[in-house]
């Protein structure tokens, strides 16, 4: 069950990622002034973008420290034999959880940015949300 959840998150984050992204690029290629309503809901997908990759790692977590060999990923991994610091480097282990590392960081990032970057969101963000894509996609 834990991992339909992760794999639901993972689809849903990818999915709010590619909405962000287009939200903030047309609103980015507006002639006239860019639209609130438009930023409004970029930002709302980006969030639940950033809620979804979260929940993803707390999840990985949970089966990496629960010892889940079910899943191949903690299968590989993991072992019931190694101590508390290994079991949490086991995160980053594979190449799956590298890039699951690097989409978190940068979708924290990328809501700092949100509050940080004022009037160059949109464009700024449609950056930070499409390389999003791509790192959430591997």
């Amino acid at each position: 069950m834990p991992g339909m959840i992760g794999r639901t998150f993972v689809w849903m984050s990818f999915a709010a990622a590619i909405l962000a992204t287009i939200l903030y690029i047309l609103n980015t290629t507006r002639k006239d002034k860019p639209l609130k309503k438009i930023r409004s809901y970029a930002r709302a997908f980006f969030f639940l973008h950033v809620f979804s990759m979260l929940s993803v790692a707390v999840i990985l977590y949970y089966l990496i420290f629960n010892h889940y060999f079910e899943y191949a990923y903690v299968w590989q991994y993991s072992s019931t034999l190694l101590p508390v610091k290994y079991i949490i480097s086991c995160f980053w282990a594979g190449q799956e959880g590298s890039f699951l590392v690097w989409a978190v960081f940068q979708a924290l990032i990328g809501l700092i940015l949100i509050f940080i970057s004022r009037d160059w969101e949109d464009n700024v963000l449609s950056v930070v949300s499409l390389s999003q894509v791509f790192v959430t996609s591997m």
